[in-house]
């Protein structure tokens, strides 16, 4: 192998390892959505299913 493929397996590697990293926080993340402790009605992102009960 030269120097070359081993950069590119590098690069490769690193791209995985973001990706991954990517998915894992959007997981995460999604737990802790602007909506959770809001109750203020005229907020754009309030969901109306929250109003409802629903």
């Amino acid at each position: 192998m030269d120097w070359q493929t081993i950069v590119v397996y590098l690069i490769l590697a690193f791209v995985a390892l973001w990706l991954v990293r990517a998915v894992w926080r959007g997981y995460v993340a999604r737990k802790y959505s602007k909506c959770n402790t809001c109750d203020d009605a005229s907020c754009p992102y309030h969901s109306k299913r929250k109003e409802d009960g629903r």
